[in-house]
């Protein structure tokens, strides 16, 4: 008797789970299911300059932060660069600047820098809250004492 009492207990609890999953799958009952990760994407833009004489310096690695060993962006021959990219949402963007050229163009201490972002993209509502962006930025960067 106490088998047939638990085996009716089992089948009910099963039951009840079977319809509790079916009942927390969105598809079933006609919601949009989800999954991933909020993201943004982002365009820095701007220039990395000689602190003391103005001009743009060529050959600097401008990157995430985050990421200052991973690929880059160069600045090209009047020290400007983009940088693109999608990360979490957040209204600041941490970068790193470092020469990387050698003595060629001067060498330059590194810096960091903290770049604050505006929307300038509306996001989709959903996990993508839209594009971010900083324009015109001016980087300066001082001559590396080593050098000397």
């Amino acid at each position: 008797m106490n088998q047939n009492l638990l085996l009716k207990f089992s089948r009910w609890a099963f039951r009840l789970l079977g319809i509790g999953i079916a009942a927390n799958s969105c598809d079933v009952i006609g919601l949009r299911c989800e999954y991933g990760t909020p993201t943004m994407s982002y365009t820095v833009q701007g220039k990395v300059v000689d602190s003391q004489t103005g001009k743009g310096i060529p050959g600097i690695k401008v990157s995430r932060y985050s990421f200052p060993e991973a690929e880059g962006e160069m600045t090209d021959a009047q020290g400007g660069f983009e940088l693109n990219g999608q990360d979490f949402p957040m209204d600041t963007l941490h970068i790193h600047i470092s020469d990387v050229d050698g003595p060629q163009n001067g060498s330059y201490d590194k810096k960091e820098a903290v770049i604050n972002l505006t929307q300038t993209g509306e996001g989709d509502g959903h996990w993508y809250s839209g594009k971010y962006s900083s324009t015109n930025l001016v980087i300066y960067l001082d001559e590396s004492k080593e050098a000397e």
